[in-house]
């Protein structure tokens, strides 16, 4: 009995020394699986303006549109952790979260919604039962209703790092203004640049504001995702000092703009909609981010002929009369990160 307890002992020293071995190179390796969409609101709560062809279907203001978009989240391939809506409403965003609870058994969503305006919301779905929200921030791009970003500092709930602490990561929807410029987004100084003031925004949530360096550095010691509809394509892939250290992740996809109507062709030019990262920072648990995949649709076609890069998301062509032409004017994006 005693032999084998000192064996026992002998091993799991050895397996803690490795454990801790590990666990300074980096964290516990996860997927998170990420979705961004402009859903449109005139689409899904008409019909109105430009998508005055997605009628009412009922019951109240669902419209074809609306109730093919809940189709989509029928179909994923992949659960997803975080979802940001641009356009929706409080119904929508439940509508969502009911389809994904019921087609992921013991899984729950729950939702961080900003009202900018009447119709114009920032979104941010997550899966609950991984992922706990501990401190929430949202607020104007500019200081100007309509352009809202909501987002949060999550910790993960069932995965520990070697230290005994639990992973955090920070996930943000945004609806960014119409202009023109990447610099709005990263060096403009008055006022200042977006990015900065969705991260002083940050700061203040933590009770740590300070200056703009500093929150930056605070922002980025966990792992970070900031996703949407921009209103902006980024044309280099890491972004513009002092924000050089992220990266986006569409830079092929022409997400906008296209609205439903049956005779007409496909207009979509702009990759307005991405997904910002951090890709490496710092030695320790949770310091490093690859994207594995993304894309929308299966088999959307480009104006060339061929299709843009699919993932997670349906075949195009199982919606009423095809996804991308009869859910809103963006298309969709979809991401699978591994944080290790």
């Amino acid at each position: 009995m005693n032999d084998f307890y000192e064996k026992y002992i002998k091993y799991k020293k050895k397996y803690l020394k490795l454990k801790k071995i590990i666990g300074g190179r980096g964290g516990t390796p996860r997927i998170r699986e990420f979705i961004t969409w402009n859903v449109a609101h005139e689409c899904m709560f008409g019909p109105k303006h430009n998508c005055r062809a997605c009628r009412n279907v009922g019951p109240g203001n669902n419209t074809i549109c609306q109730n093919n978009l809940i189709g989509v989240f029928n179909k994923l391939e992949h659960r997803p952790h975080f979802v940001a809506i641009q356009e929706g409403n409080q119904n929508l965003s439940s509508r969502i979260i009911s389809k994904l609870n019921s087609k992921y058994s013991g899984h729950v969503w729950n939702s961080l919604i900003y009202n900018s305006t009447g119709v114009v919301t920032a979104i941010l779905i997550y899966d609950s039962t991984r992922l706990k929200s501990l401190n929430t921030f949202a607020g104007n791009c500019d200081g100007k209703s309509g352009r809202p970003f909501v987002g949060a500092l999550f910790e993960e709930r069932s995965i520990t790092n070697s230290d005994g602490s639990k992973p955090k990561l920070t996930v943000v929807s945004i609806h960014g203004p119409h202009g023109h410029g990447s610099e709005r987004y990263t060096h403009r100084s008055s006022p200042k640049a977006i990015l900065q003031q969705i991260v002083n925004s940050f700061a203040t949530a933590l009770g740590r504001s300070s200056n703009d360096t500093n929150n930056r550095n605070l922002f980025f010691e966990n792992p970070c995702f900031i996703m949407g509809d921009f209103n902006q394509e980024f044309n280099s892939l890491y972004l513009h000092s002092p924000f050089n250290n992220l990266i986006h992740v569409n830079n092929n996809i022409n997400t906008c703009c296209s609205m439903p109507k049956s005779n007409w062709p496909d207009t979509r030019n702009l990759k307005y909609d991405n997904i910002v990262f951090r890709q490496h920072r710092g030695g320790g648990p949770g310091k490093t981010v690859v994207l594995k995949e993304f894309g929308t649709f299966k088999n959307v076609s480009k104006s060339s002929g061929s299709s843009y890069t699919s993932y997670n998301l349906p075949e195009n062509s199982q919606g009423r009369f095809r996804y991308s032409r009869w859910t809103s004017d963006h298309l969709p994006l979809a991401a699978r990160f591994e944080i290790s």
